[in-house]
Formats: C-alpha cells, structure tokens, sequence
C-alpha cells in the first residue's frame, strides 16, 4: 500500500499544481477562470468562489507536500474533487455550454468526460486515504515508478480537453 499512498500524493499533487499554475502565471488567467466559474455555477459569486478554488487548491498542494498533513491534504482533495464534479455536472444537466477553465484557456464546453476526469480524481483522494495513516508512504522499491505513474496519470488529466478534441475528430 505505500507505493499506492506515493502514486496518488504526486498525481493528485501535480494535479492540483497543475491547475493552480494554468489559473495564476498569465495575467489574465485568473479573470478567465471566474467567468468560467461565473458559467459553471452563475448563483455563486464568481470572484469569491474562484478565490475559494485557487486557497483549496494551494492548501491541498502544501498538504500533500508533507508526510504529517497527507490525510489531512487527501481529504480537502476529496472535498474539491466532489464540488467539482457536482459543478460540472450541474452545468451539462442545464444545458450550459461554457468551458471549464480548470487547466488554463479553453474553449471545449464541459462534457461527460470532465465529470469522469474529476470523478477519477475523487476516487484518486479515497483510494489514497483508504491507503494507510499518514507517514505509511515510506521510499523503498517501487517509489520511482509510482512517482512516474502519478506524474504520467496527472498529465493526461491535464490534458482532458485535448484527448477529448482528439476522440471527436
């Protein structure tokens, strides 16, 4: 079980790293994500609710950083990933065709394989704290190809919209 806890720590790390650098290292990257959240979910306030996102996906990023607040970081995971997809889900149930902007500009409307990516990323979070306490992640063989899964898994989900694009050409 320690190589799982690793696997999923550097995917939902690199993830939620991911997301967090495609919405800050433009200048208008922030802006685009709260219209994105302003489609998404036009009830919430788009600002405050895009500020919430960016603290939740930073606390996640730190926490997983160390051994002593993984669970702790797998479970605001958790939390996220499920909001996320009850966002998502919620804007496809109501015929909303706007983009995600989860991982930087987009223009691919948000889809069933949105849900399925943060469905996954869900899933990821339980499995990881079903994985063992906190500090059961120890190095020892393995840890180099589960730090390789986790960082190849973390980039196809990065990359949802164009695996997407690419099935429906």
């Amino acid at each position: 079980m320690n190589q799982l806890l690793v696997a999923t720590r550097v995917f939902l790390g690199l993830v939620f790293v991911l997301s967090l650098g495609a919405k800050l290292r433009a200048p208008g990257g922030f802006a685009e994500f709260v219209g994105s959240v302003r489609g998404l979910v036009p009830r919430l306030p788009a600002r405050t609710t895009a500020v919430v996102v960016v603290a939740g996906e930073a606390t996640v990023v730190v926490l997983l950083a160390w051994t002593r607040t993984v669970s702790l970081g797998l479970g605001v995971a958790l939390l996220l990933s499920v909001a996320f997809t009850v966002a998502l889900w919620s804007a496809i149930r109501r015929g909303r065709r706007v983009s995600c902007g989860c991982f930087g500009a987009s223009t691919t409307p948000v889809g069933p394989a949105h849900v399925v990516r943060n469905v996954v990323l869900t899933a990821c979070a339980a499995v990881g704290l079903a994985a063992g306490p906190a500090g059961a992640d120890t190095w020892g063989p393995g840890t180099a190809t589960s730090i390789a899964a986790g960082a190849v898994a973390a980039g196809l989900v990065a990359l949802t919209d164009d695996v997407v694009d690419l099935f429906r050409a």
